[in-house]
């Protein structure tokens, strides 16, 4: 994930036409992000769309062309991460179109860093972010479970209400919207810290907090040292733990997986009065959402996923999209491939049968995680995984829900065939 707290004002309007009372939109729904069809000045691409991020953020491909953007100025930017800030243009004055929802003189930063790239991280392209504006002239539903967003205009709508209903009100700085809740972190208390939590749809992980003892927040002794992305300007690490209970009203959550990220990682984000955090969509997606920023207030309606169990990435290996390879149905192998420490030679084959299939690419391997002890790199090349290969892979399910299950990876590290193996291990038990 990569996180752009941006604190530019918003710019421009989004419009319904006069003859539609609200407007239907599907998206797709890849980590738990918010993936929508936007065409920006014409240009259409796939945005993340992010309650965490004030403005439309447009990632710049190499040799692209940017003179369409207009009115622009050169800035710097500071985020979350630990290196340099970057810099950026931004343009006022730009179109654009979600269905039948139009957008006028819209403001839009243009990230000059190409480093920064959600598409590796999500399999498909990813041109940038749609941010808060998108919310504010309109209520918004979310139905996670559906993938439909609905924009309805406020005057043909009435928010609804009862028992599988509740409504909270929201509290904003920068154009983001902020709730209140509550956790106990314990399992041997019942001490309860009030949080306030950013809610974030650009977040996939479910539950963010910031270490602050004089705030009674701690990361427990069952935890372990976990990369959790990209900000803009470098990596961000911190500590993965459960804690006993988060609820907000009526709704609670049982040893939710909480991401405690580094003081150093979030030296920005904590200047926001009194927040604790953030509520990202591996949360969100439990439910139905209604925004109404206008109103400051938000309506939840739990969906058939409130439930489930909280998962994190037993493998410790960050994967990343990486291009068509071709595979053959009989392989050609040479070289080792090692079950353990232990290195064994790889039998020869004949190649018959090829194919351009989806490869993968190893991008971050945590320390002493099931996947790092068995001697999986950063850089090595994902072909297969339990002998899947290409689209059959479904690393991120098996990596995350399969405690004790053995895994089997085909890799290629420098041209050379290797295979590895070992059993998930959940570290937070």
């Amino acid at each position: 994930m990569i996180l752009l707290p941006l604190m530019l004002s918003a710019q421009g309007k989004f419009l319904l036409p006069h003859n539609l009372k609200k407007e239907v939109i599907n998206f797709k729904l890849i980590n738990n992000l918010i993936v929508i069809d936007v065409a920006i000045n014409g240009n259409v691409g796939s945005y993340i769309l992010d309650t965490g991020v004030s403005s439309t953020i447009l990632f710049k491909e190499n040799n692209q062309d940017i003179s369409e953007f207009k009115d622009s100025r050169k800035i710097k930017l500071n985020g979350f991460g630990e290196d340099n800030a970057l810099e950026a243009i931004v343009s006022l004055n730009n179109y654009f179109k979600i269905g039948e929802v139009l957008g006028i003189d819209q403001k839009v930063l243009i990230l000059l860093n190409g480093n920064i790239n959600f598409s590796e991280k999500l399999g498909i392209t990813i041109h940038g972010i749609i941010g808060n504006s998108f919310f504010n002239d309109h209520i918004v539903k979310i139905d996670y479970l559906h993938k439909k967003l609905i924009l309805y205009k406020r005057e043909f709508f009435k928010m609804p209400h009862g028992k599988k209903y509740q409504t909270f009100p929201l509290d904003f700085h920068g154009g983001k919207p902020y709730m209140n809740a509550n956790i106990v972190q314990d399992e041997n208390s019942r001490d309860i810290t009030p949080v306030k939590l950013l809610i974030d749809t650009g977040g996939s992980d479910a539950i963010w907090l910031f270490e602050d003892k004089d705030n009674g927040i701690k990361v427990p002794e069952k935890s372990f040292r976990d990369f959790f992305g990209e900000g803009i300007t470098g990596s961000l690490y911190g500590s993965k733990a459960k804690i006993r209970l988060l609820y907000f009203g009526k709704f609670n959550f049982n040893e939710p997986i909480v991401s405690f990220l580094d003081k150093k990682s979030t030296s920005i984000a904590r200047k926001i009065k009194d927040r604790n955090g953030s509520i990202g969509g591996g949360l969100l997606r439990r439910f139905t959402i209604w925004l109404d920023y206008r109103s400051n207030q938000v309506t939840f309606k739990r969906n058939r996923e409130y439930k489930d169990k909280f998962f994190y990435n037993m493998s410790g290996l960050e994967i990343n999209y990486h291009g068509e390879m071709i595979f053959s149905k009989e392989r050609l192998v040479n070289g080792y491939f090692y079950i353990g420490n232990e290195k064994k030679p790889i039998k020869l084959n004949n190649n018959k049968k090829f194919s351009h299939e989806d490869a993968f690419i190893v991008s971050n391997v945590r320390e002493n995680s099931p996947g790092g002890l068995a001697g999986v790199l950063p850089g090595d090349i994902l072909l297969e995984v339990n002998d899947k290969y290409g689209n059959e892979m479904e690393f991120r399910e098996v990596f995350y829900k399969r405690e004790n299950e053995i895994i089997k990876l085909l890799i290629n590290r420098n041209g050379v065939h290797c295979t590895f193996e070992f059993f998930l291990r959940n570290e937070l038990k």
